[in-house]
């Protein structure tokens, strides 16, 4: 057989073995391919490069040529797309052959028309000619990788604007060319989600692109043409879209400062109060998204009463950590326009969680559940609040509730429906899913109960939640208050999961004030819950009812969590549940802690919460705690204040 037929001849049987053709014409004899060389001049091209006794490295054109087109006519016949190296490349090259511009007569040829052509490496220098033959040629398409990241951060993002000057955006693709080091592979990656996220913000800047087509752009660049291009949508049609989150992220967040002013960045700190930083939404995307903002060391040893760190706590103003904004928890802020919040993360240095941060906490100890016992915990919550109005008494501004209405008492929500109305779009627009609101027995007190999911995500969003309460209510001309006890008149605010503080937990009131737990049992302080439609009276969740609104969420969930990491380790058994109220029963269960100074002392006492959530962190907790005991048993009427902290 002649080497004309067996050539295409065993390409053929290939075909159906591979995804694509490559070229490396440009490297050896450049790009100005003869598409009409003859069968002669090819075999005397070979018979040439077989005589030069030595390696074989073949450089004759007419050749190459030769191959180059019988490769396409193979390409064409099988749907096969055609790889081809421009531009930069091997030291040796003539880089004025490699200029695309050279493939006009294969372009034009009407035998390769319906060819997909892809022009690698950006064709640097000659990135413009390439993103013109995209734009006038159906069959070309651009890759820009080993463009990114041989070149500098300017060369890489030239290129890569050069590109996108012309060419249709889903004709724009990337691969990492990554080779003989595994590093190689993964600087490209990251540097191509660097560069496109430069390029496309600036292209929004401009107004050549809207965000939504931005975003668009990226999962077709990283993604999507190539599916197409390659023809690799059935083969491939379960790839993650994860992978290509990052730089998707990022231009959602891009938002102009028309969009956005201002950016909260949320944290929570050990006495259970909320705090911000606002930053200018320029900067913070600039810079912050990054970088995050510096925080004292004190800020996780103040109390309820005081802006300084409590003694006791080991923390003071010597020392800084990072506020890290983690973008999975940005919302734009429901209740107000050009204004967006984010939760924070705690490090004290890059990529290292600082000891005294609750959201790693929780982090840390789900990890130990699911890593020795292969669970993991679900959380939701029951918020209960006050709405409070002002009023004046004897010239003194004095905070009063809305209605005097009881328990589930329609015209008590009536009397506030606007407002958990709008409360209850604003959790919708984040997705916090709410199973169901009412009126509870105090005056003026509401619960929102929300719906189940992992701890981690469950905690983010109480913060959410209480965060969007308040303001709602407060737009309404209210207070809401989440203080477990604002007067001592009244029955008291939980959130129904950790042991409070104040005078919240009392027998008789439905908060579990006693050392026990009871199937269905609304006084114990567990409750095993087996609705309707649970078969064989199995367990379908525990209630955890001395949780309340001064607790931060995510270390009062550490906490019940790492008490059930110890139960589990010592394979502890439950004792007979109380079928009873509490006080009443025969069994005489013991007392939970009825005031601050004895959970402090259990605390202090309890080695397995240091050693599971952290005994820097608990140290924190307890001065914290000290201090508030000194201060609200020295100023009695000085509780009345804390309305306005939680």
């Amino acid at each position: 057989m002649s080497y004309s037929a067996a050539f295409p001849e065993h390409l053929a049987t290939a075909a159906d073995k591979i995804i694509a053709l490559k070229s490396i014409a440009a490297y050896r004899s450049g790009l100005e391919i003869d598409t009409k060389v003859s069968l002669k001049a090819a075999e005397e091209g070979l018979l040439e490069e077989f005589s030069g006794g030595s390696a074989v490295r073949i450089k004759n054109k007419n050749l190459i040529d030769y191959i180059f087109t019988r490769s396409l006519e193979v390409a064409a016949s099988f749907d096969l797309p055609m790889q081809i190296h421009t531009g930069f490349g091997d030291k040796d090259l003539d880089l004025r052959l490699s200029n695309p511009l050279h493939l006009r007569n294969v372009l034009e040829d009407s035998r390769f028309a319906k060819c997909r052509i892809v022009l690698l490496h950006a064709s640097y220098p000659f990135s413009k000619e390439a993103s013109y033959l995209a734009s006038v040629y159906t069959q070309v398409y651009v890759d820009f990788g080993l463009t990114v990241p041989k070149l500098s951060i300017e060369g890489m993002v030239s290129s890569v604007k050069a590109l996108l000057n012309l060419a249709p955006l889903n004709k724009v693709m990337f691969s990492s060319d990554g080779y003989a080091f595994p590093e190689t592979y993964y600087l490209g990656a990251k540097r191509a989600r660097e560069v496109i996220y430069s390029v496309l913000c600036n292209a929004c800047d401009d107004g050549d692109l809207t965000i939504p087509e931005a975003v668009e752009a990226i999962k077709g660049i990283f993604k999507q043409n190539a599916l197409q291009f390659y023809n690799l949508k059935r083969i491939f049609s379960s790839i993650d879209s994860k992978t290509i989150s990052s730089p998707i992220a990022k231009i959602e967040n891009k938002l102009s400062l028309d969009d956005v002013v201002f950016v909260r960045i949320i944290w929570v700190d050990s006495s259970g109060q909320h705090r911000c930083r606002v930053i200018p939404a320029k900067r913070f995307y600039e810079v912050v998204v990054n970088t995050g903002v510096g925080l004292t060391f004190a800020s996780m040893g103040m109390s309820s009463h005081s802006d300084g760190p409590a003694e006791g706590t080991n923390l003071t103003a010597v020392g800084e950590i990072r506020l890290i904004p983690d973008l999975k928890t940005k919302h734009k802020l429901p209740w107000t326009s050009k204004e967006e919040m984010v939760l924070a993360d705690m490090q004290i240095k890059p990529g290292e969680a600082w000891e005294y941060c609750p959201r790693d906490a929780l982090r840390r100890v789900s990890r130990i559940l699911e890593e020795e016992f292969n669970l993991e915990m679900n959380a939701g919550f029951e918020n209960e609040f006050f709405l409070l109005k002002s009023t004046l008494r004897e010239g003194k501004e004095e905070w009063v509730p809305v209605d005097w209405t009881p328990y589930c008492s329609t015209s008590g929500f009536d009397a506030v429906s606007p407002i958990l109305q709008e409360v209850n779009l604003a959790l919708h627009s984040m997705n916090i899913s709410v199973d169901q609101l009412h009126a509870e027995s105090g005056k003026g007190q509401f619960e929102i109960a929300l719906g189940y999911d992992a701890c981690a995500i469950a905690a983010d969003n109480l913060i959410f939640v209480r965060e969007i309460i308040r303001a709602v209510a407060q737009k309404h001309g209210l207070l809401a208050t989440f203080v477990p006890k604002y007067s001592l008149n009244d029955i008291g605010s939980g959130c129904h999961v950790h042991l409070s503080f104040y005078d919240r937990i009392q027998p008789n009131t439905w908060s579990g004030a006693y050392h026990c737990w009871g199937k269905e049992n609304r006084e114990a302080p567990i409750r095993t819950a087996c609705p309707p439609g649970i078969p064989n009276g199995l367990v379908s969740n525990f209630e955890i009812k001395s949780f309340d609104g001064c607790a931060n969420p995510h270390l009062g969930l550490a906490a019940i969590m790492a008490a059930g990491i110890d139960g589990l380790r010592r394979n502890y058994s439950l004792p007979e549940p109380i079928e009873t109220n509490p006080s009443d029963d025969i069994s005489n269960p013991k007392r939970l802690p009825s005031e601050l100074a004895e959970s402090v002392k259990a605390l202090e006492r309890d080695e397995i919460i240091k050693d599971i959530v952290g005994d820097k962190l608990i140290t924190a907790i307890l001065g914290v705690r000290k201090a508030e005991i000194d201060y609200y048993s020295t100023n009695k009427d000085a509780f009345k204040q804390l309305i306005h902290r939680y």
